[in-house]
């Protein structure tokens, strides 16, 4: 057999085509989805957790059986004007207090919102109300993308609403429809900036 020592351009372009067509990308060490509960204080509750800061305090209200995250805990706020929408807010340190992240479970910046009166709805009620069933306020995607819940998104594609907007140093993306989280590893559709085609990407981590 003759060998030229030439690289196959040929073969390799087909190898590319192929890994790029693959439904959904996974991280060498990703065998599952880590579902996670986020919090803004120390596990007894008396102080914020570490690394975060309070940089805003207003008045507020909120309702407790309705938010993006599934978590008992969670509620959906607002300021008093009606014109800003804090969700999901969890309690604070201080009574009648709650605790809102600004861009999701990665972010430092909080907003607590002091309540003249006590949740309208109490949340030990158990009727919760979320925005859809076994819903996560956010998920971090394999490759690096952050992405938070959009209840309000009315944008559908291939028959699936969008759920969440999703941020990376490369650029934005949308996913539609909820996780698929029928194996240990879950997976989720995601948008091509500029395409109507959706793929499948792994979700390493979730957030109730």
């Amino acid at each position: 057999m003759h060998c030229t020592g030439r690289p196959n351009f040929a073969l390799i372009w087909l190898l590319i085509t192929i890994l790029t067509a693959l439904p959904f990308r996974i991280s060498a060490d990703a065998t599952s989805t880590k579902v996670l509960s986020y919090s803004a204080t120390t596990t007894d509750g008396g102080k914020l957790a570490p690394g975060l800061e309070v940089v805003k305090r207003i008045y507020g209200e909120c309702v407790a059986t309705w938010s993006v995250s599934a978590s008992i805990d969670a509620s959906r706020c607002g300021n008093e004007a009606g014109t800003q929408v804090f969700d999901p807010c969890f309690p604070g340190v201080e009574s009648m207090t709650v605790l809102c992240p600004q861009g999701g479970p990665w972010a430092t910046k909080l907003v607590m919102l002091r309540l003249r009166t006590l949740l309208m709805v109490d949340y030990r009620d158990g009727q919760r109300r979320p925005w859809e069933r076994n819903t996560y306020w956010a998920l971090e995607l394999d490759g690096g993308l952050r992405c938070t819940a959009t209840p309000n998104a009315t944008s559908v594609l291939n028959g699936m609403r969008m759920t969440y907007t999703c941020v990376k140093s490369s650029g934005m993306a949308n996913l539609y429809g909820q996780p698929d989280a029928s194996s240990a590893l879950w997976r989720v559709w995601v948008d091509k900036p500029g395409s109507t085609a959706l793929n499948r990407i792994a979700v390493l981590k979730a957030w109730r």
